[in-house]
């Protein structure tokens, strides 16, 4: 009988250890789940922060792209105008050397 009740003491030893580290299992597992959670709620608010992020860079880029636009339409007109005011100039002086009023006899 004494080595049936130390069997039993035994088994309920090893019952209670084994109890324990169940409890230590999951007291961690609930840890986890919590730290997941946790980084699962900060993914989360990264994605929004960059989703806004992105829209905010497009925006930028497209008001950049228009005003790159009307830099170069303001160039290209001032270069228009240059080259005409030398066509007007160039013609007028061709005019005045060649005196086309003036009768030649």
């Amino acid at each position: 009988m004494a080595l049936q009740d130390s069997e039993v003491t035994h088994l309920i030893k090893t019952t209670e250890e084994i109890k324990g580290k169940m409890v230590q299992n999951m007291t961690k597992l609930e840890e986890r789940q919590t730290n997941l959670e946790k980084l699962d709620d900060k993914a989360k608010a990264l994605k929004e922060t960059g989703d806004e992020f992105k829209k905010g860079a497009t925006k930028v880029h497209e008001k950049k792209k228009w005003e790159h636009y009307k830099l170069w339409m303001i160039l290209i007109s001032i270069i228009a105008i240059i080259i005409i005011v030398i066509i007007v100039v160039a013609t007028l002086i061709a005019l005045f050397v060649t005196k086309p009023w003036e009768k030649k006899h």
